[in-house]
């Protein structure tokens, strides 16, 4: 066998940037580009810094992207938390006023059994 290439299985360029299987995706949903292009992707962007900027670039926006989407997500179970808790805090207020009444009720009950 010769040839150039030092390592027949080069890595792949998504395992560094992930964000490079969403553009490849995005890549063979496109029309004008074929697959062959898409396939020979990763050897293009290694071969090219400009590109391999661009990518390492993308992956910043991915990465920071993806920590505001759970940022959010943490902000929403904690707002949920927080009305759960204030719903627990009503309930055991309405509950401690229902045995109050129940008590003033069940003291005028036995007022009007002595009176039967």
């Amino acid at each position: 066998m010769t040839g150039k290439r030092n390592n027949p299985n080069p890595e792949k360029l998504q395992v560094k940037y992930p964000c490079v299987k969403f553009i490849k995706k995005r890549l063979r949903n496109n029309d004008d580009v074929e697959e062959h292009q898409v396939a020979k992707f990763d050897s293009r962007v290694k071969s090219n810094p400009f590109l391999l900027q661009i990518i390492e670039y993308t992956q910043e926006l991915y990465d920071k992207a993806k920590k505001r989407e759970l940022d959010d997500e943490e902000k929403r179970l904690a707002d949920i938390c927080k009305g759960n808790h204030s719903t627990i805090k009503n309930q055991e207020r309405e509950i401690a006023e229902l045995k109050a009444k129940i008590e003033g009720l069940e003291s005028q009950l036995e007022v009007y059994r002595c009176y039967d």
